[in-house]
């Protein structure tokens, strides 16, 4: 009998126990996450916390974080910081400041990496083309390991690991960019949002200074 009660309790945990995916079933969930999100935005409350080599403790920002596919993305910090990108330029407007910055994406291929290995990780669209990826399935939902293929990417994201609802929300996302330096994004309140191509550009606010630093 005590072996029975022992067998019973033990078979629950083991169930529990993340299972590694085939290649077919994480290409397949891929396809279904990816399918929620290329119709129309979707946009999610976030905390980051990021860590730097340079810095003791790490930075904590929370805010809101829309995406559309499949390069948009908008993600504000209230009353501190305003990021857009529509594909071709990123924005970085920081409204108490009164400046923006201004990044011309062809020109700048570590920034064009650096994107594109963060919107591919929100938008889970041909993942295979940019990196090798691994999935494990348990109880909860999925937990998916990327690494980047090339060698230019490898430069701007070593690692991106993304942990998935069982309901294909987003829930946490960790980028890990160089020794010492991450950044930890959980998300919550994932939701489809009415937001249109002309939401991802921007036009700075008359007054403000607008700086280029890295040229065109």
């Amino acid at each position: 009998m005590k072996r029975l009660t022992l067998l019973a309790l033990t078979l629950p945990l083991a169930w529990a126990a993340a299972q590694p995916m085939s290649e077919d079933e994480t290409l397949r969930i891929l396809d279904q996450i990816a399918a929620r999100r290329a119709d129309g935005a979707v946009q999610s409350d976030f905390r980051e916390e990021k860590k730097l080599a340079m810095m003791e403790k790490p930075v904590v920002e929370t805010g809101t974080l829309a995406f559309l596919a499949p390069n948009k993305f908008r993600r504000e910090v209230p009353g501190k910081s305003l990021t857009v990108c529509d594909g071709e330029t990123l924005w970085m407007y920081y409204p108490v400041y009164k400046e923006a910055e201004k990044y011309a994406l062809s020109s700048n291929k570590a920034l064009r990496e650096s994107l594109t290995a963060m919107t591919s990780g929100l938008g889970l669209r041909d993942l295979a083309k940019n990196y090798t990826v691994k999935a494990e399935r348990d109880a909860d939902g999925y937990t998916i390991e990327l690494t980047p293929r090339s060698r230019a990417m490898r430069g701007s994201v070593q690692a991106i690991t993304l942990e998935i609802g069982a309901d294909l929300k987003a829930r946490r996302m960790v980028l890990v960019s160089g020794p010492g330096e991450s950044s930890t994004i959980t998300f919550s309140n994932e939701r489809k949002a009415a937001l249109s191509p002309d939401d991802f550009s921007f036009q700075p606010p008359s007054g403000v200074t607008v700086s280029e630093p890295l040229g065109r």
